[in-house]
């Protein structure tokens, strides 16, 4: 047999350099200037896997060693034929089944083409080049196929279930949706699985199917609650109050639409007590007082309307006495002041409280004094 080793290496040559091309043609079509090399990148991806495709046989072809040399016409043509035209057995190559039938280039980092096609899909379907997004991505959904990663196809088909229905292909879109909500069922993406189920409850929205988007967007809405997912819980129940306001059922569409502001407060709450509590960590430990009286003020204030009034008053009353130290009266020590009176905390409550308690123990010795007197008479 003929050494195949200078055409494996034309053909490794080849591949690199088509790939090379294929990325150069994939980053130029984005660019607004030179967005008629769109049609390209179709064809150019095409020559990239058959190159690589064809330097994976010519590679395992010149990996075989035959123990006879002699030519084909002394030697059987079956055994010839299976000595040098079909590829070696998975497990002498070293590797599993699975991996010895994926062409050369999807092995290894072999997500790493289709996340950047994905990508680049949402890049034009931003920009309004929905037929330039939707080809694109479904080049990306044929890649992950070939490389065996349902969850990165499933991700893919959500984007091209969107483009298809940007571009009113309503039928194809619900077909795309279930598909990867199939595929993120069977790898066990919960999160996949509700969101291609808020995409399809949108759509039948869009459709008139009420009643099959109200479905769709309560199972997401409970797939939600069970993983812990407060912002797809959000969103799923202003979902849910976009069908209750189509079906004119108004006051279940306000409650909805309360239940998932009031989830998206909390979440903006608890964002900014951790940066404020981290103000006041850093400004301890720098030692400025007047920063962190600041810190506790904006604390006790976003306390007060989190309704954790302890917290609050007891934030504010140290913001309070910082101010004191300082000799400020500032702005934050008046904002502090009408914070503390508006939870009912105020100083001169405190003075009243406290005279009263002196008051109540001196009536209480008063009337101790009273029954010790009696009882030497």
């Amino acid at each position: 047999m003929a050494n195949l080793n200078p055409l494996r290496k034309y053909m490794r040559n080849l591949s690199l350099a088509t790939t090379g091309m294929t990325v150069a043609v994939m980053a130029l079509a984005s660019v607004d200037a030179l967005s008629f090399l769109g049609p390209l990148q179709g064809p150019a991806l095409m020559t990239m896997s058959f190159c690589w495709v064809a330097y994976g046989a010519v590679r395992s072809m010149s990996g075989v060693k035959p123990k006879v040399q002699s030519s084909p016409s002394k030697v059987p043509v079956r055994s010839w034929c299976r000595r040098h035209l079909i590829p070696p057995s998975p497990t002498r190559m070293g590797m599993s089944p699975v991996t010895r039938r994926r062409p050369v280039f999807l092995r290894g980092n072999r997500t790493s083409q289709p996340i950047s096609m994905a990508n680049l899909a949402v890049v034009h379907s931003r920009r309004g080049r929905l037929a330039s997004a939707q080809q694109v991505c479904e080049q990306a959904v044929d890649l992950f196929r070939m490389s065996g990663d349902s969850r990165g196809q499933a991700d893919v088909m959500l984007t091209l279930g969107n483009i298809q229905t940007h571009q009113g292909e309503l039928d194809k879109a619900r077909k795309t949706y279930e598909a990867a909500m199939k595929c993120h069922q069977m790898v066990g993406s919960d999160m996949g699985r509700a969101n291609a189920r808020g995409n399809l409850g949108n759509l039948c929205l869009q459709t008139g199917d009420l009643e099959q988007a109200l479905s769709h967007h309560r199972v997401a809405l409970a797939i939600h609650e069970q993983t812990g997912n407060p912002v797809g819980r959000a969103n799923a129940l202003s979902n849910i109050g976009n069908v209750r306001l189509r079906e004119q059922k108004f006051d279940e569409a306000q409650r909805s639409y309360k239940a998932a502001l009031e989830i998206f407060r909390q979440g903006e709450h608890a964002k900014a007590l951790d940066m404020y509590e981290r103000g006041l960590s850093i400004h301890t430990q720098i030692g400025n007082p007047h920063g962190r009286a600041t810190a506790l003020t904006n604390l006790g204030s976003l306390l007060s309307r989190m309704k954790r009034r302890d917290e609050a008053l007891e934030a504010l009353d140290e913001a309070r006495k910082l101010y004191l130290e300082l000799g400020v009266r500032s702005h934050g020590a008046k904002a502090v002041e009408e914070l503390i009176e508006r939870l009912g905390g105020s100083r001169a409550q405190k003075v009243k409280d406290a005279k009263e308690a002196v008051a109540q123990a001196d009536a209480e010795d008063a009337d101790t004094g009273s029954a010790d007197a009696g009882s030497a008479s």
